[in-house]
């Protein structure tokens, strides 16, 4: 006899990384990094394996965040990057075991864009935004993802608020 699965469990195995994946150490620009993880940042997608984490710097926590993915374009992003248009790329590489891509960047605070309010956007945000496109697709590379909700508008203090494009 099959044992049945407690009530309020779900009856089908539930698929990719644990809420604390055991991928912790990563190098950066020659120094080791030891990640704690805080959150999961897309609980209500089980699909999606993106985590905010923290590790040290100078004596400071640094937030970050960790994401798995099976393809990721570590060059787009650095061109987004140099455009102020992406959060600092701390690592990218496939591992091992993991079998997919491990990608670690700096968190942003800010609000994400609903789709439908796309068009609402002043020109200081959109701006930048094309730019950034324009030179994706000047480099033969197109993001793939672009949508509102994988658009952070950061909150800063200046006119022109940083518009940073992130892939789930």
């Amino acid at each position: 006899m099959t044992p049945r699965p407690l009530p309020g469990t779900p009856s089908r195995k539930i698929q990719g990384p644990s809420l604390f994946p055991h991928f912790r150490r990563f190098t950066a620009n020659g120094r080791d990094f030891e990640l704690k993880y805080v959150t999961r940042l897309v609980p209500h997608h089980s699909d999606k394996a993106v985590f905010k984490a923290t590790f040290q710097q100078d004596g400071q926590d640094h937030t970050v965040v960790v994401k798995f993915t099976p393809k990721y374009c570590a060059r787009g992003h650095e061109i987004a990057g140099s455009m102020d248009s992406a959060p600092k790329l701390w690592f990218c590489e496939v591992m091992g075991s993991v079998g997919m891509f491990v990608v670690v960047m700096d968190f942003v605070e800010g609000r994400r864009i609903d789709n439908d309010k796309l068009h609402l956007l002043p020109e200081e945000v959109i701006g930048p935004l094309r730019g950034t496109i324009a030179a994706l697709h000047d480099a033969k590379l197109v993001h793939g993802d672009l949508r509102g909700p994988n658009i952070v508008v950061s909150e800063g203090e200046e006119i022109d608020d940083r518009v940073v494009s992130l892939t789930e």
